[in-house]
């Protein structure tokens, strides 16, 4: 009954098929491994340049949060000065409106 169902699902290749088989002897005299090790110092060089470059762009939008957080802060005690300004205003009028209803 089992080979049954084994033989009614459709196998496809392993995506691991193309992989070489590593015979695990761990010895560093095998042809083809030193090619290997070159290819990871240009790694690490690839890596530390995308690094400065990930640092740059971290410090440039840092820089612009900054920045439009003091507009933000400017445009805010703008505001604030607006208001207290209008406040008072309003405030004489009401104080002049009961003045004149008390006398």
């Amino acid at each position: 009954m089992a080979s049954a169902v084994l033989s009614s699902v459709p196998t496809t290749a392993s995506r691991f098929a193309l992989l070489q088989v590593d015979s695990g002897s761990g010895s560093d005299s095998e042809p083809g491994k030193g090619k290997g090790r070159n290819t990871g110092k240009s790694q690490t060089s690839k890596t530390t340049t995308n690094e400065k470059k990930r640092e740059k762009r971290r410090k440039k939008k840092e820089q612009q949060q900054s920045e439009a957080n003091e507009l933000t802060s400017e445009m805010f005690e703008a505001d604030l000065e607006k208001a207290l300004l209008l406040s008072k205003l309003e405030y004489e009028e009401h104080k002049k409106v009961f003045a004149h209803l008390l006398i």
